[in-house]
């Protein structure tokens, strides 16, 4: 099953949250998905096809997620 970046950006945006903790403000990370599983990546890395590149920060209480780069 394809999923949208939309789907792909909830599975990153998920993966954010477990990793980094609520009261960090200003953390800024790229998140490398296929939307089963996800991992921390460099803003240089290049997605294998079916993957996906999120930018993703938190201001004030509200995550911050952008599409950085499709394979």
């Amino acid at each position: 099953m394809i999923l949208s970046p939309l789907q792909l950006s909830s599975v990153a945006k998920s993966y954010y949250e477990g990793s980094i903790p609520k009261n960090t403000y200003g953390m800024e990370k790229y998140v490398a998905t296929d939307g089963e599983n996800a991992m921390f990546v460099k803003s240089d890395y290049q997605p294998a096809p079916g993957e996906v590149v999120f930018y993703i920060k938190r201001m004030r209480s509200e995550l911050y997620c952008q599409l950085y780069k499709e394979s």
